[in-house]
Protein backbone atom coordinates (compact mmCIF):
# COMPACT_ATOMS: atom_id res chain seq x y z
CA UNK A 1 0.00 0.00 0.00
CA UNK A 2 1.01 3.17 -0.86
CA UNK A 3 1.14 6.70 1.37
CA UNK A 4 2.45 10.22 0.44
CA UNK A 5 4.21 11.57 3.44
CA UNK A 6 3.85 15.06 2.40
CA UNK A 7 0.30 14.61 1.99
CA UNK A 8 0.14 12.82 5.68
CA UNK A 9 2.14 15.61 7.16
CA UNK A 10 -0.17 18.25 6.15
CA UNK A 11 -3.23 16.36 7.85
CA UNK A 12 -1.58 15.71 10.66
CA UNK A 13 -1.17 19.24 11.11
CA UNK A 14 -4.96 20.46 9.82
CA UNK A 15 -6.60 17.88 11.13
CA UNK A 16 -8.69 17.13 14.50
CA UNK A 17 -7.35 14.37 16.59
CA UNK A 18 -11.09 12.24 16.38
CA UNK A 19 -10.46 12.78 12.67
CA UNK A 20 -7.13 11.82 12.25
CA UNK A 21 -7.65 8.88 14.36
CA UNK A 22 -10.12 7.89 12.25
CA UNK A 23 -7.97 8.41 9.03
CA UNK A 24 -5.33 6.10 10.86
CA UNK A 25 -7.48 3.14 11.63
CA UNK A 26 -9.16 3.30 8.29
CA UNK A 27 -5.13 3.10 6.78
CA UNK A 28 -4.55 0.46 8.86
CA UNK A 29 -7.85 -1.91 8.53
CA UNK A 30 -6.73 -1.22 4.49
CA UNK A 31 -3.12 -2.50 5.05
CA UNK A 32 -4.74 -4.98 7.30
CA UNK A 33 -7.19 -6.11 4.56
CA UNK A 34 -5.00 -6.68 2.29
CA UNK A 35 -3.85 -9.74 4.21
CA UNK A 36 -6.59 -10.82 5.22
CA UNK A 37 -10.17 -10.06 3.64
CA UNK A 38 -11.97 -10.76 7.03
CA UNK A 39 -9.88 -8.18 8.98
CA UNK A 40 -12.31 -5.04 10.59
CA UNK A 41 -11.52 -2.22 13.33
CA UNK A 42 -14.08 -1.22 15.25
CA UNK A 43 -13.36 1.71 18.15
CA UNK A 44 -15.87 3.81 20.60
CA UNK A 45 -14.56 6.25 23.64
CA UNK A 46 -14.84 5.70 26.90
CA UNK A 47 -14.50 9.01 28.82
CA UNK A 48 -10.72 10.02 27.68
CA UNK A 49 -9.82 7.30 25.67
CA UNK A 50 -10.70 5.34 22.63
CA UNK A 51 -10.65 1.32 22.96
CA UNK A 52 -9.94 0.05 19.85
CA UNK A 53 -10.51 -3.61 18.56
CA UNK A 54 -8.77 -5.18 16.02
CA UNK A 55 -9.93 -8.69 14.27
CA UNK A 56 -7.61 -10.04 12.41
CA UNK A 57 -6.91 -13.85 11.48
CA UNK A 58 -9.35 -14.96 13.55
CA UNK A 59 -7.80 -13.01 16.75
CA UNK A 60 -8.88 -10.28 18.74
CA UNK A 61 -6.26 -7.43 19.53
CA UNK A 62 -7.53 -4.87 21.83
CA UNK A 63 -5.76 -0.99 22.83
CA UNK A 64 -7.04 2.13 24.60
CA UNK A 65 -5.25 5.26 23.40
CA UNK A 66 -5.91 8.39 25.67
CA UNK A 67 -7.03 11.72 23.64
CA UNK A 68 -3.67 13.34 25.12
CA UNK A 69 -1.83 9.86 23.60
CA UNK A 70 -3.16 10.52 20.32
CA UNK A 71 -2.77 14.21 20.51
CA UNK A 72 1.07 14.14 21.16
CA UNK A 73 1.48 11.13 18.74
CA UNK A 74 0.01 13.22 16.19
CA UNK A 75 2.45 16.06 16.28
CA UNK A 76 5.23 14.80 16.86
CA UNK A 77 5.28 12.79 13.58
CA UNK A 78 2.44 12.17 10.71
CA UNK A 79 3.27 8.85 11.06
CA UNK A 80 4.23 8.32 14.79
CA UNK A 81 0.19 7.06 15.82
CA UNK A 82 0.36 4.57 12.92
CA UNK A 83 3.69 3.39 14.16
CA UNK A 84 2.64 3.47 18.04
CA UNK A 85 -0.90 1.20 17.02
CA UNK A 86 1.41 -1.26 14.80
CA UNK A 87 4.43 -1.63 17.73
CA UNK A 88 0.97 -2.44 20.32
CA UNK A 89 -0.04 -4.67 18.15
CA UNK A 90 3.10 -6.57 17.59
CA UNK A 91 3.77 -6.98 21.45
CA UNK A 92 -0.08 -8.54 21.89
CA UNK A 93 1.79 -10.82 19.41
CA UNK A 94 0.51 -9.72 15.77
CA UNK A 95 3.14 -10.44 12.92
CA UNK A 96 3.12 -7.70 10.47
CA UNK A 97 4.01 -9.00 6.94
CA UNK A 98 5.58 -6.68 4.63
CA UNK A 99 4.23 -5.96 1.43
CA UNK A 100 4.10 -3.67 -1.96
CA UNK A 101 4.24 0.04 -1.38
CA UNK A 102 5.98 2.07 0.88
CA UNK A 103 3.25 2.78 3.91
CA UNK A 104 5.04 0.66 5.87
CA UNK A 105 8.45 1.68 5.32
CA UNK A 106 7.40 4.73 6.59
CA UNK A 107 5.67 3.74 9.76
CA UNK A 108 8.29 1.17 10.76
CA UNK A 109 11.23 2.83 9.78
Amino acid sequence: MNSSGYIRGLYSKNSGRDQFLQTVLQVIERQMAKWDSKSEVTYHLDKDNYKITFQFKGKTYEISLKFETISHLQHKSPYALDRHIWHTLEKQGLIIRYSTGNYLSYVLH
